[in-house]
């Protein structure tokens, strides 16, 4: 049966246990929480800034294929007409 003392020095395996439960370790656990923490945040932000442009691009998209000769042009020429409109978003955006 487990004794519910914490303080006899009998029960060295039990006090190991609840202390990895508890988790006093070394600093070093704490840093590489924190690093992780930083790293999460950053892939965060990274796929914000993904789904904005691209958010901005289908929007240049639809902007495009709403002129009224958008049918009629080449593909390389609707290509640069798309570049043109996103890089005016974008600077909208800032």
């Amino acid at each position: 049966m487990r004794k519910f003392n914490y303080d006899d020095d009998d029960d060295d395996e039990f006090r190991e246990d609840i202390d990895k439960f508890f988790g006093e370790g070394s600093a070093n656990s704490y840093d590489d929480f924190i690093e992780e923490e930083f790293a999460i945040q950053e892939a965060k932000i990274n796929l914000q800034h993904r789904e904005i442009n691209l958010k901005m691009m289908r929007t240049s998209v639809r902007i495009c294929e709403k002129t009224f000769l958008w049918s009629f042009y080449s593909i390389p020429t609707r290509l640069k007409m798309i570049s043109e409109t996103y890089k005016k978003i974008r600077k909208l955006e800032e």
